[in-house]
């Protein structure tokens, strides 16, 4: 419970779940959002990857596997089975973003750090529903209990300077010799920005992604990475 909102809380723990606590000595971080992007600091990273990181070491202690999942993501309520009947260490589920308002829609897996592709089709191929090999995910991730006892975690690696949490655990995971996955069969729903929950207060959320990921959308992939090269 790291809420700082009492409604918020209030539903955790109305939930019917074990709650973890806040965990003590938590550097303050103040995080922001607006209609551009969302605000993200060092301080902001250094928080989130102690909370991971004492989730991996709470899975470890109970002989669970761990699923991640970010707040302002909604999941299909089959998206656990599913993604523990793939039997992969580690797999996320996709989802997609307007990242920045002049970019087309992107997931939230990426083939070269930080967060890049290296073709077209690296991200147009996620649009039909299966499982693909990717070298970065996050947000949606089942984490089976093999790989959280061979070490993985969300610390920075000394010398690399790249911001966020979950770049550190990927590469750390390919270092210890598991492969990363990312499931398209249930396309999670990311609240990224307001207009989005206006589609769900509208009954569309079911047809988020199919509206999007058209032809032309395509197209925009295709020119947003000339541009990018």
């Amino acid at each position: 419970d790291d809420n700082d909102d009492p409604f918020s809380r209030e539903m955790v723990r109305a939930s019917g779940f074990e709650v973890l606590p806040k965990i003590p000595g938590l550097p303050p971080a103040r995080y922001r959002r607006w209609g551009q992007t969302h605000y993200w600091t060092a301080q902001c990273f250094t928080r989130l990857t102690r909370i991971k990181n004492a989730m991996l070491e709470q899975a470890k202690d109970a002989g669970a596997d761990l699923f991640l999942v970010d707040a302002d993501v909604l999941v299909h309520p089959e998206t656990v089975d599913h993604l523990r009947s793939l039997d992969a260490p580690i797999v996320s589920e996709v989802f997609w973003t307007l990242w920045q308002p002049e970019t087309p829609y992107l997931p939230q897996v990426w083939e070269v750090h930080p967060g890049g592709f290296d073709s077209r089709k690296q991200i147009t191929r996620l649009r039909t529903p299966g499982q693909y090999a990717v070298n970065g995910l996050g947000a949606a991730t089942l984490i089976r209990h093999d790989a959280l006892w061979a070490g993985v975690s969300f610390s920075p690696i000394p010398g690399l300077r790249m911001l966020g949490e979950d770049r550190p655990f990927c590469i750390r995971a390919a270092a210890l010799g598991f492969p990363l996955l990312v499931d398209t069969v249930y396309p999670a729903l990311h609240l990224y920005r307001d207009e989005i929950l206006q589609d769900i207060a509208l009954g569309r959320s079911g047809r988020w992604v199919d509206d999007r990921l058209t032809p032309a959308w395509e197209q925009e992939v295709e020119d947003w990475m000339r541009a990018a090269m």
